[in-house]
């Protein structure tokens, strides 16, 4: 009788054993953002975003109270994924990426995102604000500067979903204030990034550019990119780029 007993116990705890085990399946998971490592010298503020299985989503701009430390949720067990910009709020990045207008050039964005599985109790996720832009700085030499201007055109106009550089229409007109102009340059996928000396109305000359960078070493895959600096020597016949220490010359017969 009383092993009998016993055997109704262990079979009533294995039960409810079975039945916490399947309850703790829907019970929230306790997720941990990393921020420690955000460098709060430069970014002041970060746009994060998070979202889960059964339709959450989380939005909150974290300042430096939040960044530098970490950041405490529960989100439903399952897909997880997350986004953080900075420098970019005026494009109203987000979940479906950052998408840069045609005309405009790259924002001075950081960029974290991320996708994983939180299936445990616990799980914590290291935002890593990764600077997603070069600022190419060009320094112009001609005596006939007035007469045209430089644009940088390629085929990369942001950062989709998943973080990665998304195939558009991308293409700025320098200004320059004492023969220094800017343009600041989303990551590349390939050597397609073009500059054009245009006279007017017509494209004068045209300048495989982004082949150039990659002659001078420069590391598109790079998790930071690194800033370019570049010295364009334009004359009648022949022009020069100097990009860091890398230098070439091209003379108008051989132009692409």
């Amino acid at each position: 009788m009383k092993m009998k007993l016993w055997g109704i116990v262990v079979g009533l705890l294995c039960v409810a054993a079975c039945s916490v085990k399947e309850d703790r399946m829907e019970c929230p998971c306790r997720l941990v953002l990393d921020l420690r490592d955000v460098d709060t010298s430069i970014i002041r503020e970060a746009d994060v975003y998070v979202e889960a299985s059964r339709g959450f989503v989380f939005n909150e701009v974290m300042d430096s109270c939040y960044l530098g430390n970490d950041y405490v949720m529960s989100v439903p067990k399952g897909r997880v994924n997350v986004w953080a910009y900075s420098g970019a709020e005026e494009y109203s990045p987000g979940p479906e990426g950052l998408k840069i207008p045609y005309g405009d050039d790259c924002p001075e964005v950081y960029m974290h995102c991320s996708s994983f599985d939180a299936l445990q109790e616990s799980a914590v996720e290291k935002v890593s604000m990764l600077k997603n832009h070069a600022v190419l700085t060009v320094h112009l030499q001609s005596e006939h500067s007035s007469a045209f201007d430089i644009a940088i055109t390629g085929n990369v106009n942001g950062y989709d979903a998943e973080g990665k550089p998304s195939e558009g229409g991308f293409r700025y007109e320098m200004s320059f204030e004492d023969g220094v102009g800017r343009v600041v340059l989303p990551r590349q996928t390939d050597t397609s990034l073009k500059l054009e000396v245009v006279d007017g109305e017509d494209t004068f000359r045209v300048f495989s550019f982004g082949e150039y960078i990659e002659s001078s070493g420069y590391d598109w895959t790079r998790a930071n990119l690194e800033d370019i600096t570049m010295t364009l020597d334009y004359a009648l016949s022949s022009v020069g780029f100097r990009i860091n220490d890398w230098e070439k010359e091209y003379h108008f017969d051989i132009v692409i």
